[in-house]
This record gives structure tokens, C-alpha cells and sequence, in this order.
């Protein structure tokens, strides 16, 4: 995804061009999925919440500075944070009729290469993955965030996309 031609879509966006949000809808919609998903597992809320994040983005497109993608994924995150904060208190039980049986003890995910680098970068290194690739940071603002120099950010970034490339190979069999 080009952050050019989200920011110059956002600029359409504020100038009260509509038509143009399928397109900036089109070209965020899986980093703003994948940040609801991380909080929320029930598909039926995320929806709702993704919906949500992007009527809240629109109706604050006058305080949205730069890059939109971090501003709409952080509006995401607030959101799911939020529900759960908000459910916290709604018995989410199941009757066993409800129930569905598994027929296999394989598990489809939505996104198998970042589960793959879950669970093989180290805390750190997914960190840098997550909020460079997902949340649209640059390596700049990653390496004030973990107060690193910018060199090492970039180095490390390097190396993760060269193992990253290695595990799309597993993840995908």
C-alpha cells in the first residue's frame, strides 16, 4: 500500500469527495481488520467494530495529520479495547446445543504468516513487524517508540522480512 496515495486519498476525503473512500476503504481494510481481530475473536463483533472505526475516522477527518492508516488503527484498537471493556460484564456462555463439533484439530487462520511470525520473532522483532507493516509506522517513529537508534530498527526490519520471507513458505503449505 502506497502512503501516498493514502494521504492524497485522505486529502480527497477532506475535501468532501465521498467516491473516493472506497478506495482508501479498499486499501486499509485488512490493517484495520487485523488490529480489531487482535482483540476481538468473535467475527460478528469485529465487523461491527471495523465498521465503527471508520465512521469515528470520518467524522474526525479534520484532526487526522499525515499518514491516515496509524490514526484509523489506533481509532481501531480504542474501539475493540473498549467492547471489551463494555461486555466484560455479558456472560458469553454457551448451552451445548449451541455447540459446534470440531471435525478436524486443524484451525483456519486469517492471517497464517503473521501467526507464524508470532510465534518465531521475539517480542521485540514483532513489535517492529506489526507496527511497521499493519499499523503504518515508519522505522523512524518504531525506533522512538522502543528508543532504539534508527540504524537498528532498520537492520532488524531487514533481517525480520528476510525470515518473514522464509516462513511464508511454511505458513502457506
Amino acid at each position: 500500500m502506497s502512503r501516498l496515495k493514502l494521504k492524497w486519498l485522505l486529502s480527497k476525503l477532506k475535501a468532501g469527495k465521498k467516491e473516493y473512500f472506497e478506495e482508501f476503504y479498499t486499501l486499509t481494510k485488512g490493517a484495520v481488520w487485523y488490529v480489531v481481530r487482535k482483540y476481538v475473536r468473535e467475527r460478528f463483533f469485529a465487523e461491527d467494530i471495523v465498521q465503527d472505526s471508520y465512521i469515528s475516522f470520518l467524522n474526525n477527518l479534520s484532526s487526522v495529520k499525515g499518514d491516515p492508516l496509524p490514526y484509523l488503527c489506533s481509532i481501531a484498537k480504542n474501539k475493540a479495547l473498549d467492547s471489551i471493556k463494555k461486555e466484560s460484564g455479558i456472560d458469553k456462555s454457551v448451552t451445548p446445543e449451541d455447540l459446534e463439533f470440531a471435525v478436524s484439530d486443524n484451525y483456519a487462520t486469517e492471517a497464517p504468516l503473521l501467526e507464524t511470525c508470532r510465534k518465531n520473532f521475539s517480542e521485540e522483532e514483532f513489535f517492529i513487524l506489526e507496527n511497521t507493516v499493519i499499523y503504518g509506522y515508519t522505522r523512524v517513529e518504531v525506533a522512538a517508540m522502543l528508543k532504539k537508534p534508527v540504524s537498528t530498527v532498520n537492520r532488524q526490519y531487514n533481517a525480520l522480512l528476510k525470515k518473514a520471507k522464509e516462513m511464508a513458505k511454511e505458513a502457506y503449505r
